[in-house]
């Protein structure tokens, strides 16, 4: 379908001036490319077997050295997990922390004081962009 080059309306068949604008049409008029379709997709990663991650629930606030390494850990793992859904031209959709869901179990430890949280794995939600 050819489009208006000046105001992007959609032309008749044959036209030799836009219906909306009055601009003359080109030989063929714009070509409107179709949407990109976009995929979504959702993935469960699964961290049993691996180094445990814990976050002292009740120390408030929580120590930022120890914070910032709990979240840079769990971000390292879900690159590492993902790294080949990214080579196929799947992204996150949206900013990492809407996209990210970790999960978690709440442990109770005489040691550290109170409860502590177990991430045991996180959600991710993915898109990827392709031409129809």
């Amino acid at each position: 379908m050819a489009v208006c080059t000046a105001c992007d309306t959609e032309l008749r068949t044959g036209a030799r001036f836009c219906d909306a604008c009055g601009k003359p049409v080109g030989e063929a008029g714009r070509q409107r490319l179709p949407a990109p379709a976009v995929e979504y997709k959702q993935v469960q990663l699964d961290w049993t077997g691996l180094p445990a991650i814990y976050w002292d629930v009740k120390r408030q606030p929580p120590h930022p050295e120890s914070s910032a390494r709990q979240e840079a850990t769990m971000a390292q793992r879900v690159l590492d997990q993902l790294a080949s859904l990214f080579a196929d031209g799947w992204s996150l959709d949206g900013p990492y922390d809407a996209a990210v869901s970790p999960e978690s179990v709440d442990k109770t430890s005489q040691f550290w004081g109170g409860n502590r949280r177990l991430y045991t794995g996180a959600t991710v939600k993915l898109r990827r962009f392709r031409q129809p």
